[in-house]
């Protein structure tokens, strides 16, 4: 059962307070722990939630006694002392008019969680949202307090105060998304851990998580969609509905329309160059190149190495059979980054592409650069995330490969001749 507040604040009033103090013997007392209190270096956490000092003349008592609960209170919750903690902290709520002191809910609701009273730092947390209304730390104690209590919807709630604030963080979106993922909201929880991966790029399990929950034609994802839907009906120019659609048809393999709606969200967020990547590689999938090219040159405008634009962007001069432009591309890649697999990958598409095109080489030319095709997918095979692609790219390529006969009867060439290939060694 939840207490009230005031069952916790000690029962004195106001006048006779005053006059106890108003006593000789007790101010000597002030002053005597006033002045221990002071000789005590403060802890960072003291110096950054004490008001102001004031000059020592005109301190009045009442000031005094809000530091003297303050400092008590912090002391006895930094040595761990809990059960002493709510007596102090309690009288600096009742006590803090100017509202100096607003970390001083924090610190009371974990004491009380240390002390094993989650009903009474619940109430901690909802007394001081209503005093600090703009505190991101007392939601996001309220937030994971909730979800121990297993009260989804209301931390989910509270998670996504912090989303309206602006102050939502990485742990806090992928919180999020397991509360999405529990409450059957497949949606949300790729909008969340979307918002995860912009947060953390180098995060490769992101990548793959996401891939597993994009949906892909079960009926929960069709409920979905028609969310969606709807959600557009009500507001055609919606970004966060346009890319979440788009996505869910994009990963339906769906390209043209989801490049129709990413093409209509990155007109109202032209700097997302994340949804630029997906816009473009949807370009690419119906092949499009010359606007896939346009989208992947907008975000190396933003940033020139990056590795993922600069490698699609050699996949769309490949497209072009501009197999020079495609290579260069491919190697400015590998500059940014030489483990990424999806760059090997690319590169070796380009020999690929280019030995199946070229119609005037000789056959062992061409099994030549089947061969540099497949040293690449060999590099791509290093990374994990590129394996099982490289793996059957490689399978596909065996028949193609020159054959010890073939480099017998070639003794003199090491190299595939021909006009078609002479780019490969510029």
């Amino acid at each position: 059962m939840i207490r009230r507040a005031s069952e916790f604040l000690p029962v004195q009033k106001a006048g006779s307070y005053l006059r106890l103090l108003s006593e000789p013997r007790v101010w000597a007392v002030v002053i005597l722990l006033f002045g221990c209190g002071s000789s005590r270096k403060k802890s960072a956490s003291e110096q950054e939630l004490a008001p102001p000092p004031k000059n020592e003349g005109s301190q009045s008592v009442y000031q005094i006694e809000l530091k003297r609960n303050w400092s008590f209170g912090f002391e006895n919750y930094k040595n761990r002392r809990y059960q002493d903690v709510p007596h102090f902290f309690w009288r600096v709520v009742e006590m803090d008019t100017t509202k100096a002191f607003i970390d001083v809910y924090s610190f009371l609701a974990n004491a009380y969680l240390e002390l094993g009273k989650p009903d009474s730092a619940f109430l901690v947390y909802e007394h001081g949202i209503r005093t600090h209304p703009d505190n991101s730390n007392l939601y996001r104690g309220l937030a994971d307090l909730l979800v121990s209590q297993d009260r989804k919807d209301e931390a989910i709630a509270h998670y996504q105060k912090l989303v309206e604030m602006n102050t939502a963080e990485e742990d806090d979106f992928r919180k999020l998304c397991e509360l999405f993922l529990a409450t059957a909201d497949t949606i949300r929880a790729i909008e969340a851990l979307e918002k995860v991966q912009a947060l953390a790029p180098e995060d490769l399990e992101i990548r793959h998580r996401l891939s597993m929950l994009y949906p892909s034609g079960n009926h929960r994802a069709n409920e979905d969609v028609q969310q969606l839907k709807l959600r557009l009906q009500q507001n055609p120019n919606d970004p966060p509905t346009l890319l979440a659609l788009s996505k869910v048809y994009f990963h339906r393999l769906d390209y043209a329309v989801s490049a129709e709606m990413l093409g209509l969200y990155v007109e109202l967020m032209p700097d997302d160059s994340y949804a630029r990547e997906y816009l473009g590689s949807a370009y690419l999938a119906l092949h499009r190149f010359q606007e896939a090219t346009v989208q992947f040159n907008v975000i190396l405008a933003g940033n020139p190495q990056h590795p993922e634009a600069l490698a699609m962007l050699a996949r769309c001069h490949a497209g072009l059979k501009e197999w020079e432009a495609a290579r260069r591309y491919a190697h400015r890649a590998l500059t940014v980054d030489d483990k990424n697999g999806l760059t090997y990958i690319v590169l070796g598409e380009i020999y690929e592409k280019a030995a199946r095109d070229c119609e005037t080489a000789s056959d062992f030319s061409k099994k030549l650069v089947f061969r540099l095709a497949y040293e690449q997918y060999e590099k791509a095979g290093h990374d994990a995330n590129s394996q099982n692609e490289a793996n059957r790219r490689m399978k596909s390529l065996q028949s193609m490969l020159p054959s010890a006969k073939d480099y017998f009867m070639n003794k003199n060439q090491d190299r595939p001749d021909g006009e078609c290939y002479r780019w490969i060694y510029k």
